[in-house]
C-alpha cells in the first residue's frame, strides 16, 4: 500500500520533467529500480517473500531520489494549497458523487450476494 503513494509521486515528478523537455532522467530511473529489485529477488529467495515487498518499495523510493536533483534544477517547488471554493475542486467533487454512489451500491450488492449465498444449503 505504501508503494502506491511513491509511485504516484514518481509519476508527478516524471511528468513535470517531461513538461520541461527533460526526457533523459525520467527514462534513466528504471536502472536503479531494476537493480534493487533484482537484488531483493535474490535476497527474498533465501530469506522470505516479505523482503521482496520491502525491496519494491525501496526501489520506487530510489526512483524518486534520482529525480529530485533534476527537479530542483528545473525549478520545481511544492506548495500545498487547498482552496475548497476553487471551481475545479467543486467540479471534481460534483463529478465524483456518482462514482462514490456507484461504488457503494456495488459493495452493498456484493454483501447481499454473499449473505444470501452463505444461507443456501449445499446442492
Amino acid at each position: 500500500m505504501l508503494g502506491i503513494y511513491f509511485t504516484g509521486i514518481r509519476y508527478i515528478f516524471s511528468s513535470f520533467l517531461q513538461l520541461k523537455n527533460n526526457y533523459i532522467v525520467p527514462e534513466l530511473i528504471g536502472i536503479p529500480f531494476n537493480f534493487i529489485v533484482i537484488v531483493y529477488i535474490i535476497i527474498s529467495y533465501k530469506i522470505d517473500i516479505i523482503v521482496l515487498a520491502v525491496g519494491i518499495v525501496l526501489a520506487t523510493v530510489s526512483q524518486i531520489l534520482v529525480l529530485i536533483p533534476s527537479l530542483r534544477k528545473k525549478g520545481y517547488r511544492y506548495e500545498f494549497i487547498l482552496n475548497i471554493k476553487d471551481k475545479y475542486i467543486k467540479n471534481m467533487l460534483f463529478i465524483a458523487i456518482p462514482v462514490i454512489i456507484g461504488a457503494s451500491v456495488d459493495q452493498i450488492n456484493v454483501l447481499v450476494d454473499r449473505t444470501l449465498a452463505s444461507n443456501i444449503a449445499i446442492g
